[in-house]
């Protein structure tokens, strides 16, 4: 099964990457890395990945998304996540990446997150 189950372009420069099942092989990993990097060469360098439907993340897919963040933040881009169900939000605060990454509840917040860091 596909970790990304859609994407879709909000806007220009920024595009949503929505995850689905769970994150856990590096088969899953690599899909979404990949997605970054077309999404990056096709002049996208913000990105929000929505959370709502992942329903398992272990170490090495927090690991992903601190690439991925690090990626996009040396482009002068950012990285937004969305709609983290609390299982997963548990994850981060326990690994203490909570206030590392951008979370905002919905998708329309982070919109407005990314437009204010243009600004």
């Amino acid at each position: 099964m596909n970790i990304i189950h859609k994407i879709e372009t909000a806007s220009k420069g920024v595009l949503i990457l929505f995850l689905q099942g769970r994150m856990l092989s590096n088969e899953n990993f690599e899909e979404l890395l990949g997605a970054i990097d077309k999404g990056m060469d096709e002049g996208n360098n913000n990105f929000i990945i929505d959370l709502q439907e992942l329903t398992h993340l272990n170490s090495s897919g927090l690991n992903t998304l601190l690439k991925c963040f690090t990626k996009l933040r040396s482009a002068g881009g950012e990285l937004v996540l969305t709609q983290v169900n609390s299982h997963i939000e548990n994850i981060f605060e326990i690994s203490k990446l909570k206030s590392i990454f951008n979370i905002c509840a919905s998708t329309r917040e982070a919109l407005n997150f990314l437009n204010a860091q243009e600004a």
